[in-house]
C-alpha cells in the first residue's frame, strides 16, 4: 500500500513539472531495509531500562534508526513513550514525568563507564 502511495505521490507531482519549469530527481529512500543495532548499546538500554516500568517491543518504524543508522556507527537505539497506541497525531502526548523518567534514563546510558 505504502509503495503505491509513493508512486503515485510521484507521479502526480512529475506531471506538474513541466508546466512549472521545474526539474526533479527523485530518489526512494523509505524502502523499509532492516536494520541491525548495536548489540552492545540494545544490551546498555536494556539493562538500565529493567529499572523502570518499560515494555520492549519491534518498531516498524523507519524514520529513525533506519536512517540515523548509517552515520551512528550501528548505535542508534529508538525508544518513546507511548501512551495511547497512536503516533503523529494530536492525542499522542507525554507527561513532563514520563519525559524526565526518558531523561535520565539517557542520562545514565551515557554515563556509563
Amino acid at each position: 500500500m505504502m509503495d503505491e502511495f509513493i508512486d503515485v505521490l510521484i507521479s502526480r507531482v512529475e506531471e506538474k513539472l513541466p508546466a512549472l519549469d521545474v526539474k526533479v530527481q527523485t530518489e526512494r529512500l523509505e524502502k523499509g531495509r532492516p536494520i541491525e543495532l548495536n548489540p552492545t548499546l540494545v544490551e546498555t538500554v536494556r539493562r538500565y531500562a529493567k529499572e523502570y516500568d518499560v515494555l520492549e517491543m519491534w518498531s516498524g518504524a523507519g524514520h529513525d534508526a533506519a536512517y540515523m543508522n548509517d552515520i551512528c556507527r550501528k548505535g542508534a537505539v529508538v525508544f518513546f513513550i507511548p501512551n495511547t497506541g497512536v503516533s503523529h497525531e494530536p492525542s499522542e502526548s507525554s507527561s513532563i514525568e514520563d519525559i524526565a523518567l526518558a531523561t535520565q534514563l539517557v542520562l545514565k546510558i551515557f554515563t556509563e563507564k
